[in-house]
């Protein structure tokens, strides 16, 4: 009986309001404009910016009531959510004409910011059937890694560091040493054949695959590396040592102060001197 009671009383305030309003005892209301960019002064972006505020501020109360059954509190929400997008635009027409930012930062008991672009659920439009759950994967779906999150997982087996623990790079290693040293001997062998690069074959390996494995190195010239370093002690003996050098430096220099300081007369005359005493 409540419910009808109400209607016939919002009915006599409307006709009350409408013929105030026609006497001229109030002054009739404005509607809000259907787009923001309708209002071409500040005062007026403003002014519907905060009727919207407050009519989504007496939509959220209304939601709040959990007796309310689910058609009515569904069509509640979307209207706050309808309401959270105007004011969004009236955010953006005020913020064009120079106005200053809306302080008012979340709507209602909503838990995450209205920005208008999300469809959200508020008060006892949570507890509908599937919204919680829809809610909960919402806060357990998986965060977008950035580089640094990435970074941090990386170990050793993404270097390689643990690539010859299995066994397999170790095998395909050995058949490809193996395969290189057959190649480096037979460029050898032809180079032999031809007379070219006896030197450069010293180096020639063998492998044995046997259980007992072996490597055998193919020897040089002996005779020639012996000669090479017959020649190399030859000429490190051939080598002054540090008194000779310094008796060299000595002269050098008592060569140079006679050149600078003394007469060719008295040049001859030591040199004659020296020839005289044996060369001392």
């Amino acid at each position: 009986m409540a419910r009808p009671e109400e209607q016939k009383h919002n009915m006599m305030n409307r006709w009350l309001q409408q013929k105030a309003e026609r006497l001229g005892l109030r002054a009739a209301r404005q509607q809000r404009p259907f787009l923001a960019d309708e209002a071409k002064t500040l005062a007026d972006a403003e002014k519907w910016r905060a009727d919207v505020t407050k009519e989504i501020g007496r939509k959220v109360q209304e939601i709040q009531n959990e007796g309310l059954d689910e058609g009515t509190l569904r069509d509640l929400n979307d209207a706050i959510n309808k309401l959270v997008r105007t004011r969004w635009h009236w955010e953006r027409r005020v913020k064009e004409l120079g106005g200053a930012k809306s302080t008012v930062a979340q709507t209602g008991d909503s838990e995450q910011p209205a920005d208008g672009r999300t469809y959200r659920y508020y008060g006892a439009a949570k507890n509908l059937p599937g919204v919680r759950e829809l809610m909960v994967a919402q806060a357990k779906k998986e965060v977008r890694r950035n580089r640094k999150d990435l970074y941090k997982i990386i170990d050793g087996d993404y270097y390689g560091f643990r690539d010859e623990e299995d066994g397999v790079l170790l095998a395909v290693e050995a058949a490809a040493e193996k395969e290189a040293i057959a190649e480096a001997c037979a460029a050898w062998d032809a180079a032999k054949a031809a007379g070219e690069g006896a030197a450069a074959a010293a180096g020639c390996f063998e492998v044995d695959d046997g259980p007992g494995a072996r490597v055998e190195a193919s020897a040089g010239n002996h005779e020639e590396q012996a000669a090479a370093d017959a020649a190399l002690v030859d000429v490190e003996a051939a080598l002054p040592d540090a008194a000779q050098i310094e008796a060299m430096v000595v002269q050098q220099r008592k060569r140079a102060l006679m050149a600078a300081y003394a007469s060719e007369d008295l040049a001859a005359q030591e040199s004659d001197a020296k020839r005289l005493m044996g060369g001392k």
